[in-house]
């Protein structure tokens, strides 16, 4: 019988755990983002906040496992963390242990789907694009250290390796990220090894933010890499964490979080998407978070003046091919106006509108 591995990869700062402050009532609450509460679905297993990391579980649904990474930047000292979440320093470490972790179990016929949000939608990407890169072992097995380091070291020079026996090709079946962002430290092409859109995914499907305006947080678009991939990329009202969640007010993230695994049960996931928290309440009335403000406000002698003369400020660009989902079209009857803009061309009015499309459920 065929197995399915699912990766999930948090965004950064994300963790179990995880806390946010209501900016009305200033009340902290315990929150999820939609990868943890992905993770949890398809596990029907809680994810232990002590010990996060590389936490695997069986799949409730259907035969084999699901792996969860926190995010960069949620372990270690204040400092560390700080360093880790600013640079993204930490990425390329998930990456290798998610491969470890598909190398140990994976064989053909099975089916591998994964689930990132931001730097965590990164690098489940890049992980993708590493497995194109490099195969998959043909006979499972756990890799030493210097085989998985020279196999990341051929990924990261664009170069198959010429002598890895036993490696052979591995198509991902469905990928469904929330924003991906990819800032990392050491620019100047340090870091432009990273496949994004690679060929070797069969179903592509992201959520990305229509308020986000912080220029560090811009988005990474899939690009399609053959005539046969099916790139589905659907904006939602919302910042960053509206849309990958971790706020108290989970209304905007809760419509992302089921369209997301809708798309992944109608390719084949087995999951119950109505027992999803916010199915059956969904609603585009949330409340739009201000995080470039927010963001700023945590560096208040800089921060101050960044936000009086809008630095580093910088609506998203909707491209050509991408949807914009009904809720949107809901909430701007009722007197929202998306930050973002549209590409030269086109207009709100001539973008193709996504569904709810739960008429399966």
């Amino acid at each position: 019988m065929a197995n399915t591995w699912v990766v999930c990869i948090d965004g950064t700062w994300n963790s179990p755990g995880q806390t946010d402050t209501d900016p009305v009532d200033h009340q902290e609450s315990v929150t999820k983002t939609n990868v943890q509460i992905s993770w949890e679905a398809l596990t029907q297993c809680d994810l232990n906040s002590a010990s996060p990391y590389g936490a695997i579980e069986p799949l409730a649904g259907q035969a084999g496992a699901a792996i969860y990474l926190n995010g960069v930047g949620s372990s270690g000292s204040e400092k560390w963390r700080n360093f880790e979440g600013s640079t993204g320093t930490g990425t390329s470490e998930r990456i290798i242990d998610a491969y470890q972790f598909l190398a140990q179990r994976w064989q053909p016929g099975d089916a591998i789907f994964g689930f990132g949000f931001s730097r965590g939608a990164f690098a489940v990407r890049s992980l993708m694009g590493f497995i194109h890169c490099v195969g998959l072992p043909e006979h499972r097995r756990i890799l030493g250290s210097t085989e998985l380091l020279s196999l990341y070291e051929s990924y990261r020079k664009n170069k198959v390796p010429a002598n890895a026996p036993g490696m052979q090709p591995a198509a991902i079946h469905f990928l469904g990220v929330w924003d991906t962002v990819g800032a990392l430290a050491f620019g100047d092409g340090f870091n432009d090894y990273h496949q994004l859109s690679p060929g070797n995914i069969q179903i592509c499907c992201q959520a990305l933010a229509l308020d986000e305006q912080r220029k560090q947080f811009l988005p990474e678009y899939f690009k399609a890499s053959n005539a046969t991939q099916q790139i589905n990329q659907v904006w939602f009202a919302g910042v960053h964490s509206n849309i990958g969640g971790g706020y108290v007010d989970t209304n905007l993230s809760d419509i992302t979080l089921c369209w997301l695994l809708n798309s992944a049960k109608q390719a084949g996931l087995k999951l119950d998407v109505s027992q999803l928290p916010g199915f059956y309440a969904q609603s585009p009335e949330g409340e739009i978070r201000q995080s470039y403000q927010e963001f700023w406000n945590t560096m208040p002698d800089i921060g101050k003046w960044v936000e009086k003369f809008g630095w580093l400020k910088v609506a998203r660009t909707i491209e050509p091919g991408q949807k914009i989902h009904c809720s949107v079209i809901q909430a701007m009857q009722q007197g929202y106006k998306p930050a973002a803009k549209t590409a030269e061309g086109i207009t709100f009015s001539s973008l193709e509108l996504e569904p709810w499309g739960f008429n399966d459920v």
